[in-house]
């Protein structure tokens, strides 16, 4: 749209054909086009219900250029569009300015806009300290009020009901998770939020209501631009037949103009019989905004239809904002892409547009990108390309309710990669983007997991399972088959972008033809740690000393610190094959054997890591969801839990179109429910101060059994409360939770007490410090349960719930006063200390320490952070769970060789002091050698 705002003569335009004694009209701009040769923009009357009871109105008519119809546009303006200062309004939505439009009642707007292909408003919130809060309930502070007057949670640019604004998820980076500008909340600067509403269902803008702006240092500024209206659809550009290989770009992208709105451009490009071509995008500047999901065809910005001569369906590849990527087979191949554009607006930046390459490439495509849930992608060329589905950006980005965007699904797809006998599949990833649950150490199908397989998707030829904490370069199988399983759970946001690769056949030298061993490529190369303890350096690492019988000097140490490292340098560039690790002979590894759990029946909290080792015993799990709705999930002010907690469960979220509708808690136990392991010897729990679960009618010996009583949700019709599996002894219904502990104070916690560890566990805070457990470190950590409380109670009174007092002593400690309601429960994690375990040994070429990386979190509402971290671009060549048994030495493959310089041994997710004599790394420089190499040494 262009020169709306100019001066002109006011143009009388009546149609005077007599229907019925009265005078009939057009009913929008189109029509006065269509049907009076208006060419001119200007004011122009129009009847947009034609014979209906409304009266005619006057509009704006703008006509572009005069030549091209799809430009006319019916513009309705109102009193409100200049530049508005709003400021001493604090309370929610004080400021209340309702719209005027000219002449025109809502009934007008409506037929007007229920006529329309697409109708639009832009709105703009300039901002110093003023928030809308769509995403935090008890913060909400500013709105719109829409179609029949009801209020939308919105703004500009963003999709519909998604309580977010247009520029979502690249929002300006706020302290407080939020999908908006404003919500940064900072009275330093302003900052805006702005957008085109498009969706038909909800224009027009009948009042603004702001908040927020009370403060000396608060204000806000509104714009509302008239309310825009096009009767007719896009217009297709049909942009020629071109043959492959080719270079296309789009209308006026050398001048860095972006083509006009509500058009339709496609390119044929033909590729011939035995090519294999790929379309890549080199520049990808569109436009689309999730407001743009709400008009008609605009779901997509560039669409693919590729029509394979030897295949049975058309691929058809839809993407907005990231470019999409297709490669042929070979066969004789049609294809066809399309650029929708959009509504558009002269305050909103536009792109430039797209250039795009068809290139030849060596290996052909096997429907990379297109992996349907539950389906199966057989392979079969000597090389091909495959990818995750609508790599490299996955679904579930909007917050639609369309079927196809759901909230969050699960997913899994099967790839075949079969090449000719006599060879073995190398699968080389370009790119690989699947994130872990922060805190996990395992792959797992809830954040996403690669199963790679040797052969048929058996367990016996299970490769790994492969995510961004083991990520590969390179995997090799043993047989001319090998399988992918990818398995995921879509969510609206932090999906990674999955992986793209490249398949090959390779050659798979006989193994009794090698003889040669595999070099120590390691030993005096120079090396780093993280820090240092008693002068016990990094070189010690690689000096060739093997034994710890001369003491702690051969082995080196760093401090007691956060995820300690330890790096060596190769020098030059290897392909890793293994390693052999030389621990710190442990001095408490015979005794910790004789140390057993205690004799009864108890729970404990389970950590991410699993349940504790259990000798003559398994224990039991299960867990307890509480309904428990969270205003704030998590704030850099109001913390919920401790950073870095590494409690299973904690806070769940149940979405609804992408907005949560629904949250709750998960407790995970492990539950001991046999009195007496298969040990002779009995074993009591020590004296100290501490609580455990309470699993029998009664505590073990020498504690005093409390409980404490959560009131979860008042609304029990809505509760999705439940209990599963083993649970301590309590009382478990839909709104409330009351569960019973067994604590002791007959010891101090500062006292070493003897427990099990041999793998991290957690008890319950009691008393003002954690119990120290010999031969683990303790770290106190805190959760916080939102309870759904009524008004307080006069202080005098005991609260009671369910008719019983809703605590009783002895009972873990609890904070009441850090909230606004609810209470913090403390716990004690207990982690394995100075013991070489919980560790992974990763290769990359680059020695880089201090990584960053974008992620998004489950709790951050689709935020992207920049993840700063150690070592997050290197290949995981083993990791060494820290519920394994400890060991002298360590001898295995990497999971397959990786190539790089630099070796690196980090402790992960754990606080301890790295200590270890020796490490050999065992490579070759020669990349020919590599795979039956491996097999032969390593195997």
């Amino acid at each position: 749209m262009k020169n709306i705002f100019f001066s002109r003569a006011v143009v009388f335009l009546y149609i005077l054909e007599l229907v019925c004694g009265r005078v009939v009209q057009e009913r929008n701009c189109r029509d006065l086009w269509n049907y009076q040769n208006a060419r001119q923009s200007g004011s122009y009357q129009i009847d947009v219900d034609a014979e209906g009871p409304l009266q005619p109105i006057w509009v704006e008519c703008d006509m572009g250029d005069g030549r091209d119809p799809h430009q006319v546009l019916t513009v309705v303006h109102h009193d409100a569009e200049a530049l508005t200062d709003v400021r001493g309004f604090e309370s929610a939505g004080s400021y209340v300015r309702n719209i005027t439009y000219q002449g025109a009642t809502e009934a007008h707007l409506m037929a007007l806009i229920d006529l329309s292909f697409s109708c639009q408003q832009y709105i703009k919130w300039a901002c110093k300290g003023s928030m809308f809060g769509f995403w935090y309930p008890p913060d909400l502070n500013s709105w719109w009020v829409g179609r029949n007057w009801k209020n939308q949670y919105y703004w500009g640019g963003a999709e519909t009901d998604s309580r977010s604004c247009g520029c979502h998820p690249y929002c300006y980076p706020t302290k407080r998770n939020s999908t908006c500008n404003c919500d940064d909340n900072t009275k330093l600067k302003w900052l805006e939020d702005s957008g085109l509403l498009l969706d038909s269902s909800r224009l027009p803008v009948l009042q603004l209501r702001f908040g927020d702006t009370g403060e000396s240092n608060e204000a806000g500024q509104h714009t509302l631009g008239p309310l825009l209206c096009r009767a007719a659809g896009h217009r297709e550009i049909f942009m020629g037949v071109w043959p492959a290989p080719v270079t296309l770009t789009t209308p006026g992208y050398e001048e860095g103009r972006y083509p006009p709105p509500f058009h339709k451009y496609t390119w044929s490009v033909k590729i011939p019989e035995g090519e294999r071509m790929e379309l890549v995008f080199p520049d990808y500047d569109v436009v689309h905004y999730g407001s743009y999901n709400a008009v008609p065809e605009c779901r997509s910005v560039v669409t693919v239809r590729a029509e394979e001569e030897n295949a049975r369906e058309t691929v058809v590849i839809m993407r907005q904002k990231s470019p999409p990527y297709y490669a042929s087979e070979g066969s004789q191949t049609t294809v066809n892409i399309t650029l929708t554009t959009c509504n558009q607006d002269s305050q909103v930046p536009l792109g430039k547009g797209f250039k795009a390459y068809i290139r030849s490439t060596k290996c052909g495509g096997c429907n990379p990108g297109l992996g349907l849930n539950e389906g199966t992608t057989v392979c079969t060329g000597v090389c091909g390309i495959i990818a995750s589905e609508e790599y490299p950006f996955p679904p579930n980005y909007y917050f639609s309710s369309d079927v196809y965007y759901f909230s969050s699904s699960d997913y899994n797809h099967t790839w075949i990669l079969r090449v000719l006998e006599h060879y073995v599949v190398e699968l080389e990833f370009s790119d690989f983007d699947v994130p872990a649950i922060p805190g996990s150490r395992n792959c797992t199908a809830e954040s996403g997991v690669l199963w790679i397989y040797s052969g048929e998707a058996k367990r016996e030829n299970l490769i790994g399972g492969f995510c961004n904490l083991n990520r590969e370069g390179k995997v090799y199988s043993k047989t001319n088959i090998m399988t992918l399983v990818f398995a995921t759970r879509w969510k609206k946001v932090g999906n990674g972008r999955g992986f793209y690769a490249i398949y090959r056949g390779v050659h798979q030298t006989p193994v009794k033809r090698i003889k040669t061993p595999l070099p120590n490529v390691a030993e005096g190369k120079p090396s780093k740690q993280s820090s240092t303890m008693d002068g016990r350096n990094a070189d010690l690492g690689v000096d060739g000393s093997t034994h710890s019988i001369a003491g702690s000097s051969t082995c080196t140490s760093t401090e007691f610190e956060r995820d300690p490292w330890w790096q060596v340098d190769l020098q030059k560039q290897y392909l890793v094959y293994g390693f052999e690790l030389h621990s710190k002979k442990s001095e408490s590894k015979d005794k910790s054997d004789r140390i057993m759990w205690p004799d009864g029946q108890y729970g404990l909290p389970m950590p991410v890591s699993g349940c504790p080792v259990g000798r003559g015993f398994t224990w039991m799990t299960g867990y307890r969801y509480q309904d428990m709705q969270y205003d704030i999930v998590q704030d850099n002010k109001v913390l919920h839990w401790t950073p870095g907690m590494l409690l299973k469960g904690g806070l769940q979220k149940k979405t609804v179109g992408g907005i949560v509708q629904r949250s709750g808690v998960a407790q995970h136990f492990c539950m001991k429910t046999k009195i007496q392991a298969s040990y002779s010897k009995p074993r009591r729990w020590p004296p100290g101060e501490y609580c455990i679960l309470q699993s029998a009618s009664r505590c073990p010996v020498d504690f005093q059994n409390g409980y404490i009583t959560w009131r979860d949700t008042r609304q029990s019709s809505l509760s999705d409360s439940q209990v599963s599996g083993y649970v301590p002894i309590g009382n478990y219904s839909l709104e409330t939770t009351r569960i019973y502990f067994c604590c002791r104070g007959d010891g101090s916690a500062e006292n070493m007490i003897e427990l099990p560890n041999d793998a991290p566990f957690y008890l319950f805070k009691y008393g003002k410090s954690c119990q120290k457990v010999e031969g683990m470190s303790e770290m106190e950590q805190y959760f916080h349960f939102n309870e759904d409380v009524p008004p307080m109670q006069p202080s005098s009174r005991i609260e009671k719930v369910d008719g019983l007092p809703k605590y009783r002593k002895p009972h873990p400690r609890i904070d009441e006063s850090g909230y606004e309601k609810g209470i913090a429960l403390y716990y004690c994690y207990y982690d394995i200390s100075q013991s070489l375990r919980g560790f992974r040994v990763t290769v990359d070429e680059t020695g880089l320490t201090n990584t960053f990386s974008r992620y998004y979190d489950e709790l951050s509402y689709g935020i992207p952070h920049t993840q700063v971290g150690l070592f997050l671009n290197a290949y995981t060549c083993h990791v060494y769970p820290v519920t394994k048994p400890e060991f002298h030495v360590l001898k295995v493959n990497c999971s397959q060789p990786i190539y790089g310089q630099y070796v690196t041994l980090q402790v992960f997710n754990r606080f301890d002091s790295l200590q270890f004599c020796e490490i050999k790394v065992f490579a070759t420089g020669k990349y020919h050698f590599r795979y039956h190499i491996w097999l032969r040494k390593f195997s």
